[in-house]
């Protein structure tokens, strides 16, 4: 459904923002990534980095963060490569 997807993908952003939030030490905004991919059968959501963070997260820099969901609970994981 339609709120699955939303909640999926705001929950993946979170993940990104908070596995980063030690980098950049301020608030980001909602749209310093966009969704380009989803892999339903690999359990991955890619997204764009749009604005310049810090190290490695610069604009084009593409992020994998991993996910599983069911009927009733979405969880995200974004691991932070060694920068």
């Amino acid at each position: 459904s339609m709120d699955a997807l939303l909640t999926l993908v705001f929950s993946a952003k979170e993940s990104f923002y908070k596995g980063i939030s030690s980098l950049v030490r301020r608030v980001l905004e909602f749209d310093v990534i966009e969704l380009v991919e989803i892999d339903v059968a690999g359990g991955t959501l890619s997204f764009d980095v749009r604005q310049a963070l810090d190290g490695l997260f610069q604009p084009g820099y593409r992020v994998r963060v991993d996910f599983s969901a069911d009927a009733s609970r979405v969880l995200t994981c974004f691991l932070r490569p060694a920068t």
